[in-house]
């Protein structure tokens, strides 16, 4: 359940941070805000998805998470450069082009769902692969899902309180 756990709390530091970063570009208006956080929900429902095919193949789950885990370490390692490179596209973007609002929420949707996916996919991809070892005990799987969502929920409630209350306080 540590997994699960961590899983949670990964979820939402990256989510919170990631966001707050890309409001530097976006800005902080309600719609930009919107846009970022229905953008990340809606790539962790395509992970969760992709993710879920993957876990009832014959992969081990255990393997499975260690190689998400892995790319998503990645990734974050990387996220100042992609970030960098995001922020002078969207710059580019808005220099040379003339745009309407309408125009400029469909770029900050799109510039954001290629930025999120890969991250946003993997951290949606753990609930069903750390799921499905649950549901082969169809015995007890009432209480396995329970303490299984319970642990997650209670990761991304750490990762928001955390993040939101001691991170962004201290580091900004």
């Amino acid at each position: 359940m540590a997994f699960i756990f961590m899983a949670g709390a990964i979820t939402m530091f990256c989510q919170i941070s990631w966001v707050r970063q890309f409001t530097t570009i976006f800005g902080v208006h309600a719609i930009s805000v919107i846009t970022l956080i229905v953008v990340f929900g809606a790539c962790m429902a395509a992970g969760s998805y992709l993710f879920g095919k993957l876990a009832d193949k014959k992969y081990h789950p255990w393997l499975l998470v260690a190689l998400m885990q892995t790319l998503l370490t990645a990734y974050i390692l990387l996220h100042p450069f992609f970030f960098s490179k995001i922020f002078d596209f969207y710059l580019f973007l808005n220099g040379r082009l003339s745009l309407g609002p309408y125009s400029v929420m469909f770029i900050r949707a799109t510039v954001s769902c290629f930025y999120f996916f890969i991250p946003a996919s993997i951290l949606g991809g753990f609930i069903p692969v750390l799921g499905k070892p649950l549901v082969l005990r169809m015995n007890s799987v009432g209480r396995q899902i329970g303490l299984f969502s319970g642990s997650y929920l209670t990761g991304l409630g750490t990762g928001i309180f955390f993040t939101g209350f001691i991170l962004i306080h201290s580091i900004g």
